[in-house]
């Protein structure tokens, strides 16, 4: 049997066979990434609850006024108009 027979006695066979390996680990780590980015950019809201529709104008008018972006009576106002309309 030759001496320099399987992957420790060719240091180069070793070295592909890890850069092939990590060719192929990164290829999939990138195509998973690329799978999810794709799924939260493909312009579909996340899936919501029925009833979170309605309360969805209440969330951003919460989330306005926590911001500072709506003072109280104008937060309180609209509240109520946006409670009373469904």
């Amino acid at each position: 049997m030759h001496r320099l027979a399987g992957f420790g006695g060719h240091p180069f066979m070793l070295f592909f066979f890890f850069v092939v390996v990590a060719t192929a680990a990164l290829f999939l780590i990138l195509m998973v990434s690329r799978r999810g980015m794709m799924m939260r950019h493909s312009g579909h809201p996340p899936a919501t609850s029925a009833g979170s529709t309605s309360s969805e104008p209440l969330r951003l008018l919460d989330e306005r006024f926590a911001r500072g972006a709506v003072d109280v009576e104008d937060y309180k106002a609209r509240r109520e108009f946006l409670s009373n309309r469904s």
